[in-house]
């Protein structure tokens, strides 16, 4: 969030200044409002894993009718079904800690043939695009940053924040990103990207070229263009 940049006449008197002085925290307030939101990304524990029999079957069909009611509650929005099985998922951060319990109870969840992250989001940039069966074909990654603390890398924290974001922002400038946002827990950040130049995209990010971030990338496909939520 930047501070507010304004012009001020050289002469400007003591009334002038006043109320600039009084414009400036509600400015300043108004640029913060807006729901923050969560990202749930829901996975396989092992890629390769397929379930094969009645037991594991009937934990599964639980599995999604617990998705769904959490979709038709409205505290999840399913942005795209990932490619080796599972999901991501956003939702109004108000809502993160009830999402965790009720996963935290999935059957598929505690016998660990699913995993879970959810990560509470600040400076989020973009639109949330809600998953739609007719974008099946739309090819997505999601990339998340992680942070890289150590020794060498605490040194450069401040210059490698800036210029990921700068990278970031030349990205979206181009319309190579649906959304971004930073973690809360200040454990690194996400993108949504299009393209299938996602690794050369990641691996340019100067703070991966410089050890400060790790990537990781998740597949995903049926995030639509239309009906977009903006963060």
């Amino acid at each position: 969030m930047g501070y507010l940049a304004t012009k001020i006449p050289a002469k400007a008197g003591y009334h002038h200044l006043m109320l600039l002085f009084l414009l400036m925290p509600v400015i300043h307030l108004q640029a913060q409002t807006g729901p923050k939101h969560f990202l749930l990304v829901i996975s396989k524990s092992n890629p390769e894993l397929i379930l094969n029999n009645t037991r594991e079957n009937d934990i599964y069909n639980r599995h999604r009718e617990t998705l769904q009611q959490l979709l038709n509650d409205g505290y999840l929005t399913l942005i795209g079904v990932l490619e080796q099985g599972g999901g991501v998922f956003s939702g109004n951060d108000i809502n993160r800690l009830h999402v965790q319990n009720v996963l935290d109870k999935d059957r598929i969840i505690d016998a660990g043939i699913y995993v879970y992250q959810i990560k509470a989001l600040d400076h989020e940039r973009g639109l949330i695009c809600p998953y739609k069966k007719e974008c099946e074909e739309e090819n997505y990654q999601l990339i998340k940053f992680l942070s890289n603390l150590n020794k060498e890398t605490v040194k450069i924290a401040a210059d490698m924040e800036y210029k990921h974001q700068l990278y970031l922002a030349k990205a979206h400038k181009n319309d190579q990103i649906l959304l971004s946002g930073r973690f809360k827990d200040k454990d690194g950040s996400f993108v949504i990207y299009r393209g299938k130049d996602f690794r050369n995209f990641a691996y340019g990010n100067p703070a991966v070229i410089n050890n400060y971030f790790i990537p990781e990338f998740f597949s995903f496909t049926g995030c639509s263009g239309t009906g977009c939520i903006a963060p």
